[in-house]
């Protein structure tokens, strides 16, 4: 089984999102975009633990588009699940068949719905009541069995993981200690209770336990008399070895027996995380649930980056047929391991939200794994970037934030090099995730044909728009290679680009060779490639960086940064 579609209408500031899923999801946006609300809204659907106060809306819950008073003119909020991959197992096919939707595969349909009463007179204010049903059909209602069979856990931003754990009806560890009392044989449990009962008489024979007790005894008779005094003990452990078990607490650190109120934020919530798994698996393997799905909002903020990536590429590797997993995250460092299929993008455009899955880039399977490769390997910066300037290596990567001479961070923008000249799946996938970009390429006119720069620009605009204008598109290529186009933009740009040349360690009498061509005017562009080259384009990026002050852009990177700046 897995979660193929959420689909929100008038849900707060999701007014109209549609997004295919592919099992689990990791979402990201700005803040403000919707996030919280997206996994609220799948939470109506399928968190059983919602009691029906929390499923009851309220008209600040209606979109803002809605007008005024979205209530009194008959609104409806819905949100709905659409589940898939589950034909082959009997269970669940028995489990969803209440909301069993036409086509092929088979699908099923979970829907809440927050609107007015079907029971009412037209012409009264309108009642409102929530509901959740299968399918298309509103009289086909859908009751909690069923969402717990589809068992939902969610981790609030906000958690308190040492009070969750600590708390016996919140506890994910309350079931693994009622399993253990559960399954422990009785024989044993008389071993228990022995020896606690040997323990406890030993501490109650303590002179100063005896006193103490003695003393809360006749204190409490003072306040209340007599008849009514309580009889308190101070003992080790109930007498009783089953609740004994169930009173278990947990430490950390071994033999050293830390209190969790020591631990720090990012080790409770990954022993939380650790006993939610273990309880999970527990139900799935006794066949109590058929799916477990837990949504967790902004771990981040709790985990140092590390251990964001090695916890959530296990979560994440973990989900299948029988697990799903849903983050809303700002973090680049858990976007770095996650399945780029399973991206979804929530951004603000023309005054309300727009989703966006990455599912939907037209990318083959050798693309995929490319493109989860670089997002790894340069921590997501394309999937936060409000708009992106795609380059081909490290030098341009190193020299258009400081060539741009305007703060690209202000305006979002990421320059992001993709180390060649195979722009293709990245573009497809800009494009599926809704993120404006340009790109600069060299001219390359030396390549051949069909490899020249402007080749490869015209290609790209085949994938993108056939009918468009390459410009148009944000596409632009330079004349030859980016150090000499740079090189012949100004003579200013000459003269920074040989003292940035001129600044390396080299032998006498290259460099001796490098001053003789600048004072006879004989340095040319390609003369400059050529030496450029012996340090590395990178390396020579890096100092000529610090030059930039007196450079001017190239042309066609001008034009690219007007086009995203527009």
């Amino acid at each position: 089984m897995r979660l193929s579609r959420l689909i929100v209408a008038n849900f707060r500031n999701l007014q109209n999102i549609d997004i295919p899923l592919s099992g689990g999801a990791v979402i990201v946006g700005e803040n403000g975009s919707g996030k919280s609300n997206l996994l609220y809204a799948l939470r109506l659907v399928l968190d059983a633990s919602l009691s029906a106060r929390q499923r009851t809306l309220t008209r600040e819950d209606f979109s803002e588009s809605l007008g005024l008073d979205p209530m009194g003119d008959g609104a409806v909020i819905e949100v709905s699940v659409e589940i898939d991959d589950f034909e082959d197992d009997p269970g669940l096919v028995a489990t969803l068949a209440g909301a069993l939707i036409a086509g092929d595969p088979m699908r099923a349909r979970l829907t809440y719905r927050f609107g007015p009463r079907d029971d009412q007179e037209e012409e009264s204010p309108p009642a409102y009541q929530s509901s959740i049903y299968g399918g298309g059909d509103l009289q086909r209602r859908i009751g909690g069995e069923l969402r717990t069979y589809l068992h939902h856990v969610h981790m609030h931003a906000l958690r308190d993981a040492e009070g969750d754990v600590a708390s016996w009806r919140r506890s994910p560890l309350r079931p693994l200690l009622e399993e253990v009392s559960r399954s422990t044989p009785a024989e044993e449990l008389g071993r228990v209770a022995e020896a606690l009962e040997s323990a406890s008489e030993i501490v109650r024979g303590l002179p100063a336990v005896a006193s103490a007790t003695e003393a809360i005894e006749q204190q409490t008779a003072a306040l209340v008399g007599a008849l009514k005094r309580l009889e308190p003990t101070l003992d080790l452990a109930p007498s009783d070895p089953q609740r004994t078990l169930r009173a278990l607490r947990l430490y950390l650190d071994g033999a050293a027996q830390r209190n969790l109120s020591s631990a720090s934020l990012g080790a409770l919530n990954v022993l939380y995380i650790a006993l939610l798994e273990i309880e999970l698996a527990r139900l799935l393997a006794k066949g109590e649930i058929e799916h477990a799905l837990i949504s967790i909002e902004e771990p981040e903020a709790h985990l140092h980056p590390h251990l964001q990536r090695r916890v959530f590429a296990g979560l994440l590797a973990d989900d299948g047929p029988t697990r799903s997993t849903v983050v809303a995250t700002h973090s680049p460092h858990i976007v770095s391991v996650t399945p780029p299929r399973r991206l979804v993008i929530l951004r603000e455009q023309d005054g309300g939200i727009v989703a966006h899955a990455a599912s939907e880039a037209a990318l083959s399977e050798a693309e995929w794994d490319d493109m989860a490769r670089y997002l790894d390997a340069t921590r997501s910066e394309l999937v936060f970037a409000r708009k992106v300037l795609l380059v081909e290596g490290f030098a341009e990567q190193v020299l258009v934030p400081r060539l741009a001479r305007i703060d690209l961070d202000e305006h979002g923008v990421s320059v992001c090099a993709i180390h060649g000249i195979h722009f293709y799946s990245y573009v497809r996938f800009l494009d599926a995730i809704g993120t404006p970009f340009a790109l600069i390429t060299d001219g390359d006119p030396g390549a051949g044909s069909g490899r020249t720069g402007a080749d490869r620009i015209a290609r790209l605009v085949e994938v993108i728009d056939s009918g468009a204008e390459a410009e148009d598109l944000g596409l632009f290529h330079g004349e030859t290679t980016f150090e000499t186009d740079l090189f012949e933009t100004s003579e200013a740009n000459r003269e920074a680009m040989i003292e940035a040349l001129l600044s390396f360690p080299w032998g006498r009498r290259v460099r001796a060779e490098i001053e003789e061509e600048r004072d006879g005017d004989t340095l040319d562009a390609e003369s400059m490639l050529t030496y450029i080259e012996r340090v590395s384009k990178g390396r020579y990026a890096q100092r000529l960086s610090a030059r930039v002050e007196s450079l001017q852009p190239p042309h066609h990177l001008q034009r690219a940064l007007d086009f995203l700046l527009g």
